[in-house]
């Protein structure tokens, strides 16, 4: 029951999103953003009137799941009725599963968290401002699943499984320290040492033409693992702070 018109759209999109109550102030910025029409408020009511004759279309009181506030709305939903909020719970589920040291696990959680995802974020809506700013968060969070599942099935073992992955992954965030250690890690532990010292080069390169800083750290500590073919493992995951949801003992 999406409705079609792009308004109506980031309306549904931003109260879905926030769970709580909504302004008219935020809706009417999300919409319009800096050139809001003087009949804003009354056009707000016309979206809102339209959302919830298709609310009930499909046999559910429209004004007990878009609610009216004092300026505002909210759009009240069942638990696991938002795939944004799946989406977090299985992140978390996978952190606490690594910390736990159940890997294979973690991975199965992390997997069900990437599989909610369908393109970007919002990208049937148009997003406005508010809804642009969420669309950034989500897609950080989606890196760290992603991240996170790596981290996971390199600790069993799987590095050469993980490295085209990898090697996609760099080339789409040539700034991502942690992204370029696992690729490294991998690589290595491939039996690519020369790719993997590469590999370094690069994202040596990159950090100081954009940025104008030098490696982390623990990239620059993991290069020389590399160099050393010395105890790679151990040290490496010991300079990279561990895995999501894991605290080095004091």
């Amino acid at each position: 029951m999406t409705p079609t018109a792009l308004k109506q759209r980031r309306v549904l999109a931003l109260l879905a999103l926030s769970g709580g109550m909504v302004s008219n102030d935020q809706l009417i910025e999300e919409i319009w953003e800096e050139t809001p029409p003087k009949s804003a408020v009354t056009a707000l009511q016309t979206y809102v009137l339209a959302l919830r004759k298709r609310i009930s279309a499909v046999g559910v009181d429209g004004k007990r799941v878009l609610v009216t506030h004092d300026g505002g709305y909210q759009i009240r939903l069942a638990d696991g009725g938002l795939d944004a909020d799946l989406f977090g719970e299985h992140i978390q589920t996978g952190h606490r599963l690594v910390a736990a040291g159940d890997f294979q696990s973690a991975v199965d959680a992390y997997r069900l968290a990437e599989s909610l995802w369908h393109g970007g974020p919002f990208t049937d809506v148009s997003p406005g401002p508010l809804l642009t700013i969420e669309a950034a968060r989500l897609e950080e969070l989606r890196i760290g699943a992603t991240e996170g599942r790596v981290e996971a099935e390199l600790r069993l073992g799987r590095h050469r499984s993980v490295v085209s992955e990898l090697s996609a992954l760099t080339a789409q965030h040539p700034l991502h320290e942690h992204l370029h250690a696992q690729y490294i890690l991998a690589l290595h532990r491939s039996g690519r040492r020369d790719q993997a010292l590469a590999a370094y080069s690069r994202v040596r390169t990159s950090l100081r033409r954009e940025l104008g800083v030098e490696p982390s750290p623990r990239l620059w500590h993991l290069q020389r693992d590399v160099l050393m073919a010395e105890n790679l493992y151990t040290s490496a995951n010991d300079e990279l702070g561990g895995f999501p949801g894991e605290r080095k003992s004091a």
